[in-house]
């Protein structure tokens, strides 16, 4: 069993398979950012996935030549430990090496055996593993943070001042955010160290909420980016980032709908069996709501109108003719009523009058900024100004290359601080905000639908966001119990 995030419903131990171009970091496996997908860790069952050079061009990557078997040794080797490849010229082979991936073969003379654990899966181009997504199919920036997860911890002292980076959900609740993890571990392991020591702890115990054994002094766990989205809408739905029913919420989530929970994504019905089960295809459940790049230059397009634009402007080229047509029952109306008849429709509905009555052919641009906030209320750059969580757009790896006060506790190193420049760091991270009068939303609109398949980050947010709509409508229900019993 993994832990899986309390605010989105995936696992934090998803795993990355590199390709050959990539460097050694751009892979990791579940349990261990430092480790990778190994020969060890495959099904031989599946045959590494249905995997091989010549089906799907993945290759093993020799990283350690330690205990090479050479196919002549008296003794032979378990298969379990080792697969066996044709040697070249007699050479043995050198780390980094690539090797054949296919039918395991028998030790014997003129063959070199390796270390199962000690060869790397490498994706080709129709790699098909499910024990990691591939990196041919979706990029390192984009998965930066799959596994980084955080938690809420109940502040015991009370009276402790805030930390000068305490957020105000954070100074006006019982509880503040723990530093970063980036493997949470697994259920049975218990407890993970955390990078900074936010509060002075240094260490969190995650529980899943969702199991019956769950007490408010433990770590809900959840991914940073996650969090930020729950910011966003908590502001929207409650007017504020409420904290203190979260958790209290948790700890009586038997008595609540949980749909949202239990009837996700069919993406992540399909990945959520007892170790996260890697489909190809699905790989933008492991993409980082908060990295678009590709938005922002669907943005820049956007807001680029010129001085003569008008969000008065028409979005449609105007037709050659416009013959009167005396059988439409709109042609009578003021263009005031069909203006009113217009903002009360839904896109889907506004394409259909559009191609029944030509008086609703041509529409103004500043239409699709009602349509944006209405079909896709998770772009948050048109309605939003604020800063991404700064949490969601690092890693415990980040904090740790850029540590700032430590102390030594029982011989480790325990990182108190880090030296990022937030605001400069965020700077980089932060979309430009479309103004309402300067911005052709219909460009904007029909932009994020004809480059869909290239967002995927927006494509995880969506989903983010529509299973904390379910969250929120059923922590409503318990804040307004709540209340009755403290009325």
């Amino acid at each position: 069993a993994q832990f899986r995030c309390a605010l989105c419903g995936t696992s934090f131990n998803i795993a990355r398979i590199r390709t050959i171009n990539e460097p050694c970091s751009a892979a990791w496996s579940n349990e261990d950012p430092q480790h990778f997908v190994s020969a060890l860790d495959e099904d031989d069952e599946k045959k590494y996935g249905d995997c091989s050079t010549a089906e799907t061009g993945c290759v093993w990557a020799i990283r350690k030549c330690e205990d090479i078997r050479t196919g002549t040794d008296e003794q032979d080797a378990p298969e379990y430990r080792y697969l066996f490849f044709d040697m070249v010229d007699g050479q043995l082979p050198t780390v980094g090496q690539a090797v054949p991936m296919g039918e395991p073969l028998e030790e014997k003379a003129g063959r070199f055996g390796v270390r199962r654990v000690h060869l790397e899966h490498i994706a080709g181009p129709g790699c098909c593993s499910t024990l990691g997504y591939s990196g041919a199919d979706i990029s390192l920036e984009e998965m930066r943070g799959c596994q980084t997860g955080q938690g809420l911890v109940h502040n015991d002292s009370g009276d402790e001042e805030p930390s000068p980076d305490d957020l105000e959900c954070e100074i006006n609740s019982d509880y503040f955010l723990s530093g970063l993890v980036d493997c949470m571990p697994f259920p049975e392991v218990g407890g993970a160290g955390v990078s900074p020591a936010r509060h002075q702890y240094d260490w969190i115990e995650p529980a899943d909420p969702f199991d019956d054994w769950f007490e408010p002094y433990m770590a809900v766990p959840f991914h940073p980016w996650c969090f930020g989205v729950y910011m966003k809408l908590c502001k929207l739905r409650l007017g504020h980032v409420e904290i203190n029913k979260l958790v209290d919420y948790f700890d009586n989530i038997e008595n609540y709908p949980l749909q949202y929970r239990e009837e996700p994504d069919p993406a992540v019905q399909k990945a959520a069996d007892e170790n996260w089960v890697h489909i190809s295809g699905d790989e933008w459940l492991a993409a980082n709501p908060f990295y678009v790049p590709k938005l922002r230059e669907i943005l820049g397009r956007a807001m680029d109108t010129g001085p003569s634009f008008s969000p008065q402007d028409g979005a449609f080229e105007p037709l050659i003719s416009m013959d009167k047509n005396t059988s439409d029952p709109f042609a009578r109306l003021p263009q005031e009523i069909l203006d009113m008849i217009i903002d009360n429709l839904s896109t889907k509905d506004i394409a259909s009058l559009r191609l029944v009555s030509r008086k609703f052919y041509q529409l103004h641009v500043s239409l699709w900024y009602r349509l944006i906030q209405e079909d896709m209320p998770w772009l948050w750059e048109v309605w939003s100004d604020e800063k991404p969580y700064f949490w969601a757009t690092v890693t415990e790896g980040d904090i740790q290359q850029n540590k700032g006060e430590t102390r030594i506790e029982f011989g480790e190193e325990k990182i108190m601080t880090h030296t990022i420049n937030v605001d400069e760091h965020l700077a980089k991270w932060t979309m430009p905000i479309p103004a309402p009068r300067r911005t052709n939303w219909f460009l904007l609109y029909t932009d994020v639908k004809r480059h869909w398949s290239k967002l995927r980050g927006l494509w995880n947010r969506r989903r983010i966001w529509n299973y904390q709509q379910g969250l929120i409508a059923s922590l409503k229900m318990h804040i307004l119990s709540s209340d009755d019993h403290t009325a």
